[in-house]
């Protein structure tokens, strides 16, 4: 299972997993920030894991929904809303 959040200003952030590993990375516009990977040894503690981080995932997209809100409908504000892609695959 994979996961990306693409922003325009931050790069992406993304999430990979597999049945016995876990690869978490931070991108940045111009490059990698972090990059972490786990190992799992009991399936249990696979799927928590992999639940807490789907639950920081949709956290961040909906706090990116909110920004993007208050954006475009804020008169000050002038400039372009934020622009970000979802990705999500199952393997």
């Amino acid at each position: 299972m994979s996961m990306y959040v693409e922003h325009l200003d931050t790069g992406v952030i993304g999430f990979k997993a597999s049945l016995s590993r876990m690869n978490f990375r931070i991108f940045s516009s111009s490059r990698r920030l972090s990059s972490y990977s786990f190992e799992f040894h009991s399936t249990l503690s696979f799927y928590l894991v992999k639940y807490l981080l789907l639950q920081i995932w949709i956290w961040l997209v909906e706090f990116q929904l909110e920004f993007i809100s208050v954006q475009t409908t804020s008169s000050i504000s002038k400039q372009c809303p934020s622009y970000f892609l979802i990705f999500i695959y199952l393997n």
